[in-house]
């Protein structure tokens, strides 16, 4: 690949924009509402991007302006997060907001994670 490939999809509410670097390193800016009724198309498109990545390359779930996460949302990064370990993947969930990260925190999911906060 050379230079950066960059991708933005709506599905319903959520959008997605999507940057591939020369590095090795793909990343996934998730804004907007994570719910029942896109979260089929956002796994989809999830399983597609990781399964057309490099093994072994970077994968960064940008999540600063995702304010809502359905249960299916959730099952859902379960699933990239065990489709991208079949890849060599490293995954990593930067800046979730604090609302979102909390459901996490009560389920036990945040041990599965890696996450970046910056500011």
């Amino acid at each position: 690949m050379t230079g950066n490939v960059s991708e933005t999809i709506e599905y319903d509410g959520l959008f997605l924009n999507t940057d591939r670097t020369v590095e090795n390193k793909v990343t996934v800016n998730v804004k907007g509402r994570l719910e029942t009724t896109n979260s089929i198309h956002f796994l989809d498109y999830m399983t597609k991007l990781i399964d057309s990545s490099p093994s072994g390359c970077e994968l960064i779930l940008a999540m600063s302006e995702l304010y809502y996460v359905s249960s299916t949302g959730i099952g859902a990064f379960t699933t990239i997060l065990v489709n991208s370990k079949k890849r060599s993947m490293k995954l990593f969930i930067k800046n979730m907001q604090p609302k979102v990260m909390s459901i996490l925190e009560l389920l036990g999911f945040t041990a599965f994670f890696n996450f970046i906060q910056e500011k």
